[in-house]
């Protein structure tokens, strides 16, 4: 291959990553703009997002490397030159492992961003009004420390 091929066909590699690497930039900055708001969530979303960046540009160029390296510039290929497809078989399979491991890693992160901190309701929501009617708090008589619920249609103190 030469130089000008071998550009072209990195740049082949890592095109369709284009809009990945759009959405996890967007998450990275989102991430940083939300962090004081919610410093645990948006780290958490952070780092999510920074592994699957990591994977969406970093995984295709080693793709790449690894079929440059068993193909070779100028014809010579690697298999000819002391390597085996079956070490050319070994790397492909570890390179997708690693790149199915940061993909995992950061989704079970971004579920965790999303769901992990949900607070639950303080109150369970009564019986709807008709079928699709609003849910309304149901009010408890005493809770500890005086608290009291207040209806949607009752005056705020």
């Amino acid at each position: 291959m030469t130089p000008s091929n071998s550009l072209s066909v990195l740049t082949s590699y890592l095109l369709p990553s284009l809009p990945a690497v759009i959405v996890w930039l967007v998450g990275v900055i989102q991430a940083l703009t939300t962090w004081r708001r919610h410093p645990r969530v948006s780290q958490t979303a952070l780092i999510a997002c920074v592994l699957l960046l990591v994977n969406a540009v970093v995984g295709p160029v080693a793709q790449y490397w690894l079929f440059y390296r068993a193909y070779g510039p100028a014809g010579l290929t690697w298999f000819g030159a002391g390597g085996s497809f079956q070490q050319f078989e070994l790397m492909a399979g570890f390179l997708t492992l690693v790149r199915v491991a940061f993909s995992t890693v950061g989704y079970v992160l971004l579920l965790l961003a999303v769901f992990g901190w949900r607070a639950t309701p303080r109150f369970p929501a009564g019986p709807p009004a008709e079928p699709f009617g609003e849910r309304t708090a149901v009010r408890p008589a005493n809770l500890p420390g005086g608290e009291t619920a207040i209806r949607p249609d009752e005056p705020r103190p």
